[in-house]
């Protein structure tokens, strides 16, 4: 056997090892997946029988976060992510879904979920929530050097690819059980430096956005 074949057999060995590593990958995934719905589904559940209205907001993660770069500019990957339409969708529930609105607050109700279950969507890919505005949540996933801008980017895309899946397979299945309509979300992604952070008594503040 000469250097050329050996050459050959370590490639073909080489390229099989990635081949199942990224099999094993795609397999973790798809597992890490399932078990995201089936706990995103479960929290839902709970919290339309049981009528909760607390959950972790992750906010102090966040906060600790922005302290540590207070005075300073830091690159951010920031993302918006809200419910279409939710006002008019639950203004034209059916009248017999009056007395179920009623007794289950379901505009307020579905807007705890859809923090709940986002929130638990950010924090599972590495990121921070800034705040929750209305039906929209404003994430963002620091960048720590030009090099890792790509890896936080992936983050970001990533998260919103288990958003959307979170929304569609978890949060939606659960209302079909509930005869609710479906919710939609749209989602926006943008990057740059935000520039000096400043703490007001009780709230962060971003100076100069460069975004």
């Amino acid at each position: 056997m000469d250097e050329t074949t050996d050459r050959s057999e370590v490639y073909d060995i080489t390229a099989q090892i990635r081949e199942l590593m990224l099999e094993e990958q795609i397999a973790m995934k798809d597992v890490q997946a399932l078990k995201a719905i089936a706990e995103s589904r479960a929290r839902v559940v709970k919290a339309l029988k049981e009528k909760t209205r607390q959950f972790h907001s992750y906010l102090e993660s966040s906060d600790n976060f922005l302290r540590s770069h207070i005075g300073s500019r830091v690159h951010l990957v920031i993302m918006y992510a809200d419910l279409v339409r939710f006002t008019h969708m639950s203004i034209m529930l059916p009248l017999e879904k009056l007395t179920t609105i009623l007794q289950i607050y379901f505009y307020l109700s579905i807007l705890q979920i859809f923090a709940q279950e986002m929130t638990v969507v950010v924090a599972n890919n590495y990121g921070y929530i800034l705040k929750y505005v209305g039906d929209a949540i404003i994430a963002y996933f620091p960048i720590d050097s030009a090099a890792n801008l790509s890896m936080s980017i992936r983050k970001a895309v990533l998260c919103a690819m288990d958003m959307l899946m979170v929304v569609d397979q978890g949060i939606n299945d659960v209302l079909k059980d509930f005869d609710f309509p479906d919710l939609d979300i749209r989602i926006g992604i943008d990057s740059g430096e935000i520039a000096d952070i400043e703490y007001a008594v009780d709230k962060v503040l971003f100076a100069n956005v460069g975004i």
